[in-house]
């Protein structure tokens, strides 16, 4: 018999179809790290049933089986509907997450990097400034894991470059669009 675990507040890092009517999400919480669930019937007459798109933080309550977590419940706690209306927000918040998603390992709590990520989003969905918000998250990113002293600046290449030797793993930063559109 599995044990339900609850609640955790999560964020969906990705969500994409597994069988006919399953969904497989990624999601990354403060206290068990980065989770594969498997939300079972999340499509009924073409729509989803749970509120488990990219970006939202949720409270989940889960169950553990042989390979997957399965969702038992599901609720949005916030849905960040500012990030998803601007192409520069989205491809922004899209970064951080592939951040988080290649650096961080399977089971592994990070409440700090949750934190992070949890304000980054907060402060894309806000409406600061993209740059600032970008050069925020690299230098508290590399604070967090220890790979800069604390209040030092790093250029992106320099992240890049630092994140690549601490995980083996390439990211590409995004170009950042101008808030309103794209520039002439």
């Amino acid at each position: 018999m599995s044990r339900v675990i609850s609640p955790l507040k999560a964020i969906i890092l990705g969500a994409q179809p597994f069988f006919e009517k399953d969904k497989r999400l990624i999601v990354f919480t403060r206290d068990r790290g980065k989770l594969t669930v498997l939300q079972r019937r999340a499509y009924s007459g073409g729509k989803t049933m749970m509120p488990t798109e990219p970006f939202n933080i949720v409270s989940l309550q889960v169950s553990k089986g042989r390979s997957f977590y399965y969702c038992q419940q599901c609720d949005v706690v916030e849905y960040f509907s500012n990030i998803r209306r601007d192409y520069g927000a989205l491809t922004l918040a899209w970064y951080f997450m592939e951040v988080i998603m290649k650096s961080t390992s399977t089971e592994q709590p990070n409440g700090p990097l949750f934190d992070l990520l949890e304000s980054a989003l907060r402060a894309i969905d806000g409406g600061t400034d993209l740059t600032v918000i970008k050069q925020r998250f690299h230098r508290y990113y590399l604070e967090t894991e220890g790979l800069a002293e604390e209040g030092s600046q790093v250029s992106d290449s320099e992240f890049v470059q630092r994140l690549e030797q601490y995980c083996g793993r390439l990211v590409r930063i995004p170009e950042l669009v101008p808030v309103g559109g794209m520039s002439q």
